[in-house]
C-alpha cells in the first residue's frame, strides 16, 4: 500500500518526488518507479536490490541518506515522509539522532506509522516527537489524511 502511495505521489509531482526505502541501508526507488502503471511501479520497485531481508537499522541507514543527501533538494526544504513503525535492531540513539536531524533540515517531516498508532517506546516517540505530524498510514483512509496534510505542508 504504501509502494502505491509513493507512486501515486511520485505520478502526481515527478520533478520534485523523490522515493526511497530504508532497511540496513537507504535504495533509491525513484528512477524504477518513475513513468509505470501503479502495478509495473511497484514490481519494478520489488526487483531494486535492496536489504530488506536484513532487518531494519534506521539508524545506520539514515546516516548513510544524509551522507549522501542532506545537502540536496531531496532533504533540504523539502516535505520528508517518513514512514515506519521505529522498529530498530540497531542504536535507538542514531536512530533519533538522524530523525531529529532531518526534522532540522526539511521544510516539514511528517511521520507515518504504517501500525496507525503513536509508539510507546520512549526511544520511537522520542524520534517521532522531532516529526511536525504523525499520522497512521495503515489503511485508506488514512493515506488520504496523509495526501491532505502533504498537500498543505
Amino acid at each position: 500500500v504504501l509502494l502505491r502511495f509513493a507512486h501515486a505521489m511520485l505520478s502526481a509531482n515527478p520533478r520534485t518526488t523523490e522515493v526511497f526505502a530504508v532497511g540496513t541501508e537507504h535504495v533509491r526507488l525513484t528512477r524504477s518507479m518513475i513513468g509505470r502503471r501503479p502495478q509495473g511501479a511497484v514490481r519494478a520497485a520489488g526487483r531494486v536490490r535492496t536489504d530488506w531481508s536484513g532487518g531494519t537499522e534506521l539508524g545506520v541507514a539514515l546516516t548513510g541518506f544524509l551522507r549522501r543527501w542532506a545537502g540536496t533538494q531531496v532533504v533540504r526544504s523539502a516535505t520528508v515522509i517518513f514512514a515506519s513503525d521505529g522498529i530498530d535492531q540497531s542504536s535507538h540513539t542514531e536512530m533519533v539522532r538522524q530523525v531529529e536531524r532531518i526534522a532540522v533540515l526539511a521544510r516539514t517531516l511528517i511521520w507515518a506509522n504504517p501500525g496507525g498508532y503513536r509508539s510507546v517506546d520512549v526511544h520511537i516517540a522520542r524520534a517521532q516527537d522531532a516529526a511536525a505530524r504523525v499520522l497512521g498510514c495503515h489503511d485508506y483512509r488514512a493515506l488520504r489524511e496523509l495526501a491532505k496534510v502533504i498537500t498543505h505542508a
